[in-house]
């Protein structure tokens, strides 16, 4: 009889879980390349996102993209967003808080007419709706993508959105 006990005892303490994910709501792919429009890169941008911290219900992100705009456009050149996220997961679902800066670099007229290089950019915070299964191959995001300008007086505004697409390696 206390034989019987003593193995009831340890049968019932034993957990079984049979289907259970060993990563909870952990992202299992920590890359992503990104086709954005709109966002930090103004019309489009192409980038690369990385999952530094990846825990079942924060996740931190760092990413870098770019754009690139000919003379034609009139559009300032180069756009190269970077920037460190916050992820809040609901399963598939999560919000993403950012901060960053858009480099730009662009060709202007100095004073004396000569061309020169000029490398300036934008304070960029972002708030994202972003859909991604923990163990899913593609990332949906649309979000609010501001920019802000700094002068010598202060800053000035200019708000933005962007939608974004991911695949997730």
């Amino acid at each position: 009889m206390k034989k019987i006990f003593v193995t009831l005892l340890v049968l019932s303490s034993v957990n079984i879980n049979g289907q259970n994910n060993s990563l909870g709501n952990r992202f299992e792919k920590k890359n992503n390349l990104l086709f954005e429009v709109g966002g930090h890169g103004l019309i489009y941008s192409i980038g690369y996102e990385r999952t530094i911290l990846n825990g079942d219900r924060f996740k931190t992100l760092a990413s870098i993209s770019g754009a690139y705009y000919p003379e034609f456009t009139n559009y300032i050149e180069f756009w190269l967003p970077v920037s460190i996220s916050e992820v809040v997961s609901f399963g598939s679902h999560h919000v993403q808080l950012g901060v960053g800066y858009t480099f730009i670099n662009f060709e202007s007229r100095s004073i004396t007419g000569e061309y020169e290089r000029t490398l300036d950019g934008f304070v960029t915070p972002s708030l994202y709706y972003r859909f991604q299964r923990p163990s899913g191959k593609i990332m949906f995001k649309a979000g609010f993508t501001p920019f802000f300008e700094r002068y010598q007086n202060g800053f000035e505004f200019y708000p933005s959105g962007g939608v974004g697409v991911g695949y997730l390696f």
